[in-house]
């Protein structure tokens, strides 16, 4: 299975307890506080992301490790499975996806960024449908977490969602499939991806790490790649968009 393609999926999209699920304590509110928390200055961050392909099966079959550094609507994150990374950068002008794998740079306007990954707008949006179940559970003192149960036919049957109470960090996000099928020759039934997040700092370890001036040049009339991405291959939306 295309792993990688799995997460970037469940990125746009975004143990167990012996206690009672209750009635959601205030969803909207605690997910505009986690939304907040991401958004105020300047915010890294790592994150590993895991695939089980059966629910039957209790050891991560695919795993991918990334990095991500945040100021305001600005981000720069990596997506590495063993060698093969993937850059992802957005700042005032640009949204940028580096794929050193492939050798390939596509550079699009700031405005066609896909949705991060600490974005919950969509699942808020999600709350409109009926057919959603929210529940709410403490797991200690420290943290907290939101199960979500969508109606059968939803890309995801349930969505768990676990952060700390102090300060409304993600800790956890859990996406549950109750479909059953196979893809690129590899069999799958009621799959899981999960992603943990950790080593939060308040900080970036870079000032220009959401410069596109390590990769490109831009003229105005022209985008060129610059320095060792030079042997890379330029796929420019900005000049295909003008010209339509």
């Amino acid at each position: 299975m295309n792993f990688q393609k799995n997460i970037a999926i469940a990125i746009v999209c975004f143990s167990s307890l012996t206690t009672t699920s209750v009635i959601a304590q205030n969803y909207a509110q605690d997910m505009g506080k986690i939304r907040e928390s991401y958004k105020k200055g300047s915010l890294s961050f790592n994150m590993k992301y895991v695939y089980y392909p059966y629910d039957s099966i209790k050891r991560a079959t695919d795993s991918l490790h990334g990095t991500c550094s945040i100021s305001g609507d600005f981000y720069y994150y990596t997506v590495a499975n063993g060698t093969d990374k993937c850059e992802y950068l957005k700042n005032e002008k640009y949204y940028m996806v580096i794929d050193n794998s492939n050798k390939a740079i596509a550079v699009n306007y700031s405005s066609k960024a896909q949705q991060d990954l600490w974005n919950i707008d969509k699942v808020d949006s999600m709350l409109k449908n009926p057919g959603i179940k929210v529940g709410y559970k403490l797991l200690g003192k420290e943290k907290a977490q939101y199960v979500l149960r969508y109606a059968k036919g939803s890309v995801w049957a349930r969505i768990r969602i676990v952060f700390d109470k102090a300060n409304y960090i993600l800790s956890e996000v859990w996406f549950y499939s109750d479909a059953k099928g196979t893809i690129q020759g590899e069999s799958y039934n009621k799959p899981k991806i999960g992603i943990f997040y950790s080593a939060f700092k308040e900080t970036i370890p870079d000032k220009n790490i959401f410069s596109e001036k390590k990769y490109i040049e831009d003229s105005g009339k022209e985008i060129v790649l610059k320095g060792e991405y030079r042997k890379y291959r330029l796929l420019n939306y900005m000049r295909l968009e003008k010209k339509s």
